[in-house]
């Protein structure tokens, strides 16, 4: 039985790895298009990769993508979906690298992170004035 753990274990490193590499020039392909305003939107913070692109982000091929202001921006790309949820973080925002000091995650350089948590995404990509702000959008 532990050798089977062990197998899926590294199987499942092995393979994230792999997705990191093979997808990084397409991911940044992404946080471009996020830059520029070019993503179709699904909801509040979410949105489509365009369907020429291959699959980049598990859960529909969708990212989170949030402006903090006119030059920062996090966009963030699942790896999981369900407890402990994990993702490829894009980020240009000093204030959500200190947010994310609390998560488990690995820097991956040039403002790349992994980033495994708890908590959905809110906890860790929203400073304080984004989520009063998306409060308020909300009509409360």
């Amino acid at each position: 039985m532990p050798l089977i753990l062990f197998s899926i274990y590294y199987t499942s490193f092995l393979w994230e790895i792999i997705d990191w590499k093979l997808g990084y020039n397409q991911r940044m392909k992404i946080v471009e298009l996020a830059k520029e305003g070019k993503l179709e939107k699904v909801e509040f913070s979410r949105y489509k990769i365009p369907y020429s692109q291959p699959i980049l982000s598990n859960g529909g091929n969708e990212v989170i993508v949030v402006r903090h202001n006119k030059r920062t921006i996090t966009v963030c790309f699942y790896i999981t979906q369900d407890a402990p949820f994990s993702y490829w973080v894009y980020t240009n925002d000093n204030k959500i690298k200190m947010n994310m000091s609390a998560e488990v995650y690995r820097d991956l350089g040039d403002n790349w992170y992994r980033v495994k948590t708890l908590e959905p995404y809110d906890e860790f990509m929203y400073t304080r004035n984004d989520i009063e702000q998306r409060f308020n959008q909300m009509g409360h």
